[in-house]
């Protein structure tokens, strides 16, 4: 039982890890969106 507990947590800790890393890769991207975004905007009222 101790070691299935031990597996859990160790899943758990890699998943949390996972959700973290995911939701800096959206923030990532989304910053990234935003930068493109505006660097068109940008282009558009400055020919």
């Amino acid at each position: 039982m101790s070691h299935f507990l031990a597996n859990t947590c160790k899943f758990k800790s890699i998943h949390i890890k996972f959700f973290i890393y995911r939701e800096w890769l959206l923030e990532k991207r989304k910053k990234k969106n935003i930068l493109l975004i505006r660097n068109k905007l940008m282009n558009k009222y400055n020919p």
